[in-house]
């Protein structure tokens, strides 16, 4: 897709049986989202019942989409997994996790803000002032 400023998208496709998804769930990003050195965000992915996908940006609930066609099954592979950008702005990934089990929008909420409250503190010891 050509678009004219950075965008949020979540893309799926290539499932047979599985309706391509190519939601762009955020037209200008940069509005929302402070992308400058130092600024930390947090983004969680998670799948419900192998058709529910719902995207959380800092905590928030962001995009939901409910795939058309048949649920996701164990056989279905992943072949190629992007997580970032290509192109646009610099951004850096810190970790990944991949779990077993569905979070809730609240565990996804606490977690952002036990995160921010270690961040504020300054933990781990060292970490630069005024880093959010």
């Amino acid at each position: 897709c050509a678009l004219e400023r950075p965008a949020g998208v979540l893309q799926v496709y290539h499932f047979p049986g599985i309706r391509d998804v190519n939601g762009i769930y955020d037209h200008d990003l940069l509005k929302r989202l402070d992308l400058k050195a130092g600024v930390w965000h947090h983004t969680a992915l998670t799948f419900s019942g192998g058709s529910v996908i719902s995207l959380y940006t800092d905590g928030a609930p962001t995009f939901k989409i409910h795939l058309k066609g048949r649920s996701f099954t164990e056989a279905d592979a992943i072949h190629e997994l992007l997580i970032g950008s290509r192109g646009g702005t610099p951004t850096c990934v810190d970790e990944v996790l991949i779990l077993q089990r569905l979070l809730t929008a609240d565990d996804i909420a606490s977690y952002v803000q036990a995160v921010r409250q270690m961040r504020e503190a300054r933990y781990p010891l060292g970490a630069p002032a005024g880093a959010r």
